[in-house]
């Protein structure tokens, strides 16, 4: 690799589906030396699932309390060997070569920290996106790869830098002690390193797409496809309560209709009665007959979940169901106890 190996790190919570999107475009950009860091800061969402699949690429650093943003890239630097450190978003979506252009300028000692253009930055780093790029998130990343294609191969130097997607050499970052819990603690970093005689540059060759908020750019963010959960049910009310409870825990704030297989006893129906939001249906299921068969037919969806109460629940399986991001896609994700 002709630039210095990078360690990418994001700092996360709450905020599954805009992770996914941004490590999905995020893993062909990554050279063979590089490194990827995610501090999850105390999701309560499918952030530690989405990880959980991911586990080939990322090294996941878990915060059982929130620390906030200045704290969790910290943790997430201390974490890495590599010349170079870059803070992204979860909220960015990136494309080749962006991560080479940007770290190239950083081989130089003079050079602290770099920044790529951006839709979603300020001062220098601003550029656009026309609305035509905006209708898909392909759309919008051949607008960035074209940005690139184009782009003068020049650095500018200023006078800050945005933190969104921001490239510091690791003796900066070091010596000027990391990010500060202070309002604006990417301006505050960059202007301690610059004082200790680094140059800030803009790197024009290099853009990241920046979402800022999933609100703003939905075409870009690829919703969820919709969960259904079918349960075999047994004749004992607290197991059957517990994998359902297990279940669902997993699958975070995933909105799901749940199937509940009925053998005859009250179980089914009263849990039925109990649950609240969501679409819930009741499968009565004849002796002998293919009970998860009988679920099926009911469900709408095409990613299905199916365990039987008293089952555990492979985690890791049923992480890798819900990273699907296209279905159809039938799995039983429970084993005998």
């Amino acid at each position: 690799m002709s630039r210095p190996a990078a360690t990418v790190v994001v700092v996360a919570r709450d905020d599954v589906d805009e992770l996914r999107t941004c490590l999905d475009a995020l893993r062909p950009t990554l050279g063979p030396d590089d490194r990827l860091v995610v501090v999850d800061d105390a999701s309560s969402d499918g952030t530690p699932i989405l990880l959980a699949g991911h586990a080939d690429l990322v090294r996941t650093v878990r915060s059982l309390e929130p620390v906030g943003v200045a704290a969790g890239r910290n943790a997430g630097a201390a974490q890495a060997d590599t010349p170079v450190l870059v803070f992204l978003d979860p909220d960015t979506v990136v494309t080749a070569p962006w991560l080479d252009r940007l770290v190239a300028p950083l081989a130089s000692p003079s050079v602290g920290a770099a920044g790529p253009l951006s839709c979603g930055a300020s001062g220098a780093q601003f550029r656009p996106i026309p609305d035509a790029a905006l209708i898909s998130a392909e759309a919008a990343l051949a607008y960035a790869q074209g940005a690139m294609a184009t782009a003068r191969r020049a650095v500018t130097r200023v006078p800050q830098l945005d933190g969104f997607a921001l490239a510091v050499r690791a003796d900066a970052f070091r010596s000027a002690r990391g990010f500060a819990d202070v309002p604006d603690e990417d301006v505050d970093l960059c202007r301690r390193v610059a004082r200790a005689g680094r140059r800030l540059v803009v790197v024009e060759d290099s853009y990241v797409l920046h979402l800022v908020s999933a609100g703003a750019h939905p075409d870009l963010v690829r919703p969820d496809p919709a969960l259904s959960i079918v349960l075999d049910c047994t004749a004992d009310l607290e197991t059957t309560t517990g994998t359902l409870v297990e279940v669902v825990d997993l699958c975070g704030d995933r909105e799901a209709e749940l199937v509940l297989l009925d053998h005859g006893g009250p179980v089914a129906e009263l849990i039925a009665s109990q649950v609240s939001g969501g679409q819930v249906r009741v499968a009565p299921v004849d002796d002998g007959a293919d009970a998860f068969a009988a679920g099926l037919a009911l469900t709408n969806n095409d990613v299905r979940v199916l365990v039987r109460a008293g089952e555990l629940v492979d985690r890791r399986l049923l992480g890798l169901v819900l990273e699907r991001r296209e279905g159809p896609v039938t799995q039983r994700v429970g084993v005998p106890a």
